[in-house]
């Protein structure tokens, strides 16, 4: 059974890349369902790290499928089984960085929706999701997170979400592209009421 639920997760990953057309959109108009028996499957065989790391990706899968409800059931989920899994484990930090990255995708996408959730919780998860992914030696997650965490604050703390995407810049790697980081800068920058002052450079 786990070399079949590997390959099934196998292919869903791969469905992520391949261009749009018939065969991908059945792939992701299943994800959802195949997601949750994947993470069902490796609850029952004890592999708590697969199942979290599936729960995360059923929880985005839901949401986009227009099923909020459930994404949130599964997001507290895959929250309460990171919760017990050992905080030493290198590949444990790596998927709770990674859960706190789609939960911040997830609540904030949700506070849009609804005042029932605060993009200021979102903002937390992003800057939780960048603060774990450093140490773990990976500065482009690190720097993806903080972008994000920017640009939930757009809105609600635009000085914040200049300082925090000026972070962004500054852990990128320099062959990364800097162009949407630069955008959400000139954007905190606007909001602020700063877009006309002249600096030396971002």
């Amino acid at each position: 059974m786990s070399h079949s639920a590997e390959q099934l997760q196998g292919l869903l990953n791969q469905s992520y890349t391949m261009p749009y057309g018939p065969g991908k959109n059945a792939l992701l108009e299943g994800a959802p369902t195949v997601r949750q028996l994947l993470a069902t499957i490796y609850d029952r065989m004890g592999q708590p790290v697969a199942e979290v790391y599936n729960r995360r990706h059923a929880a985005t899968s839901l949401l986009y499928a227009r099923q909020p409800n459930e994404a949130v059931d599964a997001l507290a989920r895959a929250d309460a089984i990171a919760a017990t899994l050992p905080a030493d484990d290198e590949r444990v930090r790596w998927e709770r960085a990674r859960l706190d990255f789609e939960a911040a995708h997830i609540l904030w996408e949700l506070s849009l929706r609804s005042d029932e959730y605060q993009p200021t919780e979102a903002a937390q998860r992003a800057a939780r999701a960048a603060d774990a992914a450093l140490p773990l030696g990976s500065p482009g997650a690190a720097a993806e997170s903080r972008l994000l965490q920017a640009q939930i604050l757009l809105d609600v703390q635009p000085s914040e979400a200049e300082a925090v995407v000026r972070q962004a810049l500054d852990l990128l790697p320099d062959e990364a592209d800097r162009e949407e980081y630069l955008q959400v800068l000139e954007l905190a920058r606007r909001a602020a009421g700063r877009g006309d002052e002249a600096e030396d450079g971002p």
